[in-house]
């Protein structure tokens, strides 16, 4: 039943309308189609109205948010600036409250900066940022989130749960440079290693840290002295040279709590008597010269030197763009190629071997006693007495000489053969 007054009844073809005091109704199958549909576009409406996002659809009480945290570097040393940077977003464009957003790091909280001031619109998000300058009592692994509130009382926090990791702080590291005053000292002398700790900072202190001379032996190392680094850095550890040795030395700063290691490479001091080492050299030549003269008596001059001579460029060649091995072989066999033109004696052909083995080895040892006086970190890696260093020098040319006589001979001889047999003929 309609609860309502009925005036009239009106017909008309295929509609009935009645009347009432406040209402009116369709009652034919037209009108009921037609409120059917209307129905269903109010229902489809008030669908798209609710799925669609509103102003607070990240947060249904409109809170602000936060987003794309970052942390640049995530590690580093202590003296360096770590830079924390975080996004708010507010659809209804409210701005922080006063003194935030905030970066709690290891729960220290720290007041972030806008990273641009003229941005006032914070609907399409607005950076803020924080600065840390780290110092030494910051080495160690740490964790931070950030938080908000708006004047509202509205608030956020990154992440919801928990800490984001960083950064990780370790110790400062330190390069050291030394020079001698006199890397040539007499016996008896002092020289200064006199030398600087620096880190990458030139602004950091560096005083107050311990650096260590340290003399390289064959078995080990030995303590040779010691200095503190002034406010500069700076250290000067004076040492006395007592007798004539190749001394071999290094520098060691063995860190600490806010510094790494670090050392220098080798520094060498020559207090060598040089004129001893020339005089080995006089009696070498003087050696090679006397076998040589004993070696050739039996082969003509004119037959010797052209062979000698072209069998020495080759060794000399060989040695720096092959091997020492095949450098020896072809001298030799070049030699005895050449004079097996003028005799087909074996022992000849050994004679002008041997004897272009041992005038390399005068080559090659002049060249090894030059290098050892000027360049020693090229052969010595420890200290060393001059009688040590003596010791050094002959045992290597004894053992040269049999060597290389060994295979020059061998190959002068093959040499020789080989052109008897006519091979390349």
């Amino acid at each position: 039943m309609l609860d309502a007054k009925v005036r009239n009844w009106i017909y008309t073809t295929g509609r009935k309308y009645r009347y009432g005091d406040s209402i009116h109704l369709f009652s034919t199958k037209r009108g009921k189609i037609g409120l059917g549909a209307l129905g269903m576009v109010l229902f489809l409406i008030l669908s798209l109205i609710f799925s669609c996002p509103s102003a607070y659809a990240q947060d249904p009480n409109g809170a602000p948010t936060l987003t794309e945290n970052q942390l640049t570097p995530e590690s580093g040393a202590w003296g360096d600036n770590f830079t924390f940077k975080i996004t708010y977003i507010d659809n209804e464009n409210n701005l922080p409250a006063l003194g935030y957003p905030k970066v709690y790091i290891d729960d220290h909280p720290e007041n972030m900066g806008e990273d641009n001031r003229l941005d006032n619109d914070v609907t399409d998000g607005k950076v803020y940022k924080y600065v840390w300058a780290s110092t030494k009592e910051n080495i160690g692994d740490h964790n931070f989130y950030f938080y908000v509130e708006d004047y509202l009382g509205r608030n956020a926090r990154v992440p919801e749960n928990g800490e984001f990791e960083g950064p990780n702080i370790g110790k400062q590291a330190v390069r050291i440079s030394c020079e001698l005053d006199n890397p040539d000292p007499a016996p008896g002398e002092e020289i200064l290693f006199i030398g600087h700790l620096e880190t990458n900072k030139y602004d950091l202190d560096i005083s107050g840290e311990n650096v260590i001379l340290y003399e390289i032996l064959s078995d080990g190392t030995s303590e040779a002295g010691s200095d503190i680094t002034n406010e500069n850095g700076l250290f000067a550890i004076e040492l006395k040279i007592p007798r004539e040795k190749l001394g071999v030395y290094k520098i060691t700063f063995h860190g600490s709590d806010y510094f790494e290691a670090v050392e220098t490479g080798r520094l060498y001091t020559d207090s060598l008597n040089n004129n001893l080492f020339l005089g080995v050299d006089v009696i070498l030549l003087a050696l090679v010269s006397i076998a040589s003269f004993f070696l050739s008596r039996n082969i003509a001059n004119k037959d010797l030197l052209k062979p000698l001579l072209a069998g020495s460029i080759i060794g000399i060649t060989f040695q720096f763009i092959v091997s020492a091995f095949i450098a020896l072989f072809a001298a030799g066999g070049l030699a005895g190629y050449m004079l097996a033109r003028e005799t087909d004696k074996w022992k000849d052909h050994l004679s002008i071997g041997v004897m272009t083995g041992l005038l390399l080895l005068l080559v090659f040892g002049v060249l090894f006693i030059y290098t050892l006086l000027s360049s020693p970190e090229m052969i010595i890696q420890y200290s060393i007495t001059q009688g040590g260093v003596f010791r050094i020098v002959t045992t290597q040319i004894l053992l040269l000489s049999v060597l290389y006589s060994l295979l020059t001979g061998i190959g002068s001889i093959i040499g020789g053969k080989i052109r008897e047999s006519g091979f390349f003929h």
